[in-house]
């Protein structure tokens, strides 16, 4: 069974530059194959992995659209496996994916979603967006997936009701609205439709995280910057399961390329 990845982002390059690395990595190293959904109207290179191009609709928010792209597309691959991520979200244990690669293959739930919380709110089970797996054909009949993308991007606004806000870190533009519409339709879609899913504990679940750091300047100012929290010798063994990363991927790809380079010498 082919096993593909998908990802989804604008023509902004806060999020469009990290395709590449994250690209590479799936391909080169995890020997899954990625895909990106590009809403947008920039070419991007191809290199590592598959992109489909959606152009975009004036009248629906932009970051919503390619947030729900990644949940679109699946259905036009029924028979493949299909994970969805975050395109700044790196993959940093070959040991866990080949885990629950196996487990489906053995088990076949309909749906699995490996990082899936408690929150009363969505009556019990949040399903976040990393990372749901299923085959192609189920996200269509799960999520009730409509032929048209830009009906499926309308339907899921109003079905949602969603009007959360977001401003991301060292974010240079306007503050996101209508923010994860895609995980609370997930969330709703799958809890209602009464599936066989899988849910493995939320606290087995090791990520690494970023944080503030803080350094002395030149004159002994206090410069705060992003950074990792990692040990070296817990990515080496595998302990992380992935890396959400510091951004953007230019002002910080020495650090993320050392994650990554340390990640591609696991056994």
């Amino acid at each position: 069974m082919e096993v593909k990845v998908i990802h989804s982002c604008d023509d902004n390059p806060y999020y469009l530059d990290f395709w590449k690395p994250i690209s590479k990595i799936w391909k080169e190293v995890f020997n899954i194959t990625p895909v990106l959904i590009h809403v947008g109207n920039k070419k991007v290179e191809d290199e590592y992995g598959e992109i489909h191009t959606i152009t975009p609709d004036e009248s629906l928010p932009i970051h919503t659209q390619a947030q729900l792209a990644r949940l679109w597309y699946p259905m036009k691959e029924p028979d493949v496996l299909w994970i969805t991520s975050d395109i700044d979200m790196f993959p940093a244990s070959k040991r866990w994916w080949r885990d629950n690669i196996n487990h489906y293959m053995e088990n076949k739930p309909t749906w699995t979603n490996l990082n899936s919380s408690i929150q009363e709110e969505y009556a019990g089970v949040y399903y976040p967006i990393c990372y749901n797996i299923a085959l192609g054909k189920d996200f269509k009949k799960v999520l009730e997936v409509e032929d048209s993308f830009y009906d499926f991007v309308s339907r899921g606004i109003q079905e949602t009701e969603v009007d959360n806000k977001h401003t991301p870190e060292n974010w240079d533009g306007p503050e996101l609205t209508k923010w994860n519409v895609d995980e609370v339709l997930v969330t709703k879609k799958v809890r209602d439709s009464g599936v066989d899913t899988h849910l493995p504990p939320k606290d087995r679940h090791r990520r690494i995280n970023r944080k503030e750091c803080i350094k002395y300047g030149d004159n002994n100012e206090i410069v705060r910057f992003n950074c990792f929290d990692y040990t070296i010798e817990d990515l080496k063994n595998g302990w992380y399961h992935d890396c959400h990363s510091i951004r953007p991927y230019n002002s910080y790809k020495e650090e993320i390329e050392k994650v990554l380079s340390i990640v591609g010498e696991q056994e």
